[in-house]
């Protein structure tokens, strides 16, 4: 990434932020059992790729007041390649089924906000945000099997391509306002209503079927929309005694067509998922969060305890669970500054338990059988060093290797496994 800041002088300030950021998983050996045979799914992998770049002016109009407006552009390019191998011996010969997909999306934005300070007591903010993006997905499945079907020395070749591809534009906006009023010399307490959007990704528009009997096609579009959601929030925000931190957030949700999913790449039986749009959704929750300074800042303590009561409030499932969402999630850190170049850090998380997904009906949508998700506890380890414009940042994340499951299908024992013990290295340069 790269931050670049330009003052044209005290009124006027202009930032560039370029990014690439690339992702690739790769199966080295995967084996799964199909058919009552083994099947390979050797080499299939996922590349992911974000570049962006951003523009954004701020205008310093008066004092404690300021107007930001700018331009982003995104291209999310998401390949997937699935290689799948088996052989029946006496029946099959071979059975190779290559799917090769490329899905991007292209967003621009623009974007605007404006923070008024009227008096010492009292500032308004308040923004809005246009976002226009374009999806394609173009997608091959080659379909080879030689079967001796009648028995040998006769066989039966097959070699077939079918083609799939979506194409789509969707228009998003959204917009903020933020009342603070400052009680003291360190307090603020603020009320924040939101209209905001999340867009699909790329690879959010395909879902995946496995049984074709059913008239469905291997692959089909998702018809996806993005989801809208609309956000007020009260938050008090305060520093005690020069060392004691406070910030306590009350907020509500009501969101429409929340995005979700539900499958398994992995599956026994094949792959298959499916992204769907749940028909309204309401969060209501509390965050509070606690940090303590001392030895001159040297070291830091951070607490934080989130409830979340997340439910679906309109539709079949109305009443229902919002699947893997959990209730509680609590934090602690602490951070230790060596000396003024050289630090260290430690993260505990916990998330308590949530419901699966379970099983959907095809035709009316219904959600049943749903399943609890275990709790999980993580920890993280880092350090920090500077050394005049250059920042090190290097850590391991979930120290102690703990098993936890990002997606769960307790009805068929299929699971897929959260990321284990991983370990990572990040450089910041200031030019």
């Amino acid at each position: 990434s790269l931050d670049y800041h330009y003052y044209f002088d005290d009124i006027w300030e202009f930032n560039l932020e370029a990014f690439w950021q690339n992702q690739k998983i790769n199966y080295l050996k995967d084996e799964i059992s199909m058919m009552g045979t083994t099947a390979y799914q050797n080499g299939s992998g996922f590349e992911d790729t974000l570049t962006g770049i951003s523009l954004k002016n701020k205008l310093n109009y008066a004092n404690n007041s300021y107007f930001i407006f700018g331009y982003e552009f995104t291209n999310h390019d998401a390949k997937r390649k699935s290689l799948v191998y088996y052989s029946v011996p006496g029946v099959i010969n071979y059975h190779r089924m290559t799917t090769l997909m490329d899905m991007t999306k292209q967003s621009h934005s623009i974007f605007a906000l404006d923070s008024h300070n009227f008096n010492e007591f009292f500032t308004l903010s308040g923004g809005a945000r246009y976002e226009f993006s374009t999806y394609n997905t173009d997608r091959s499945y080659r379909n080879e099997m030689s079967m001796n079907i009648p028995r040998p020395p006769s066989s039966n070749i097959i070699d077939s391509t079918t083609l799939f591809d979506t194409n789509k534009n969707t228009n998003n906006f959204a917009f903020e306002i933020t009342p603070n009023f400052k009680y003291s010399d360190t307090g603020n307490l603020y009320l924040k209503y939101e209209r905001g959007f999340v867009s699909p990704t790329p690879a959010q528009f395909v879902n995946r079927n496995n049984n074709t009997s059913s008239g469905i096609p291997p692959y089909y579009s998702s018809n996806l929309k993005a989801e809208i959601f609309d956000t007020f929030e009260l938050g008090i925000d305060d520093f005690w005694w020069d060392f004691y931190g406070f910030n306590l957030t009350l907020f509500y949700t009501l969101s429409k067509d929340e995005i979700s999913y539900l499958g398994n790449p992995h599956s026994t039986s094949g792959s298959w998922w499916k992204y769907y749009n749940i028909d309204q959704t309401r969060r209501l929750g509390v965050e509070l969060s606690l940090s303590q300074n001392f030895l001159d800042d040297d070291l830091i303590f951070r607490e934080s305890l989130t409830y979340l009561d997340a439910k679906i409030s309109k539709g079949v499932n109305d009443g229902m669970r919002i699947p893997y969402v959990s209730k509680i999630k609590a934090t602690a850190g602490l951070e230790y500054a060596w000396n003024k170049n050289f630090s260290n850090f430690i993260d505990l998380t916990y998330f308590s338990r949530a419901k699966d997904g379970g099983t959907i009906d095809e035709n009316t949508g219904k959600m049943s059988k749903n399943s609890w998700i275990r709790d999980y506890f993580l920890t993280d380890i880092g350090m920090k060093y500077n050394y005049k414009k250059l920042q090190i940042l290097a850590g391991i994340r979930n120290l102690f290797d703990k098993r936890y499951y990002t997606y769960q299908d307790s009805i068929n024992d299929q699971y897929l496994v959260g990321n284990g013990r991983n370990y990572y290295v990040e450089f910041k340069y200031a030019f």
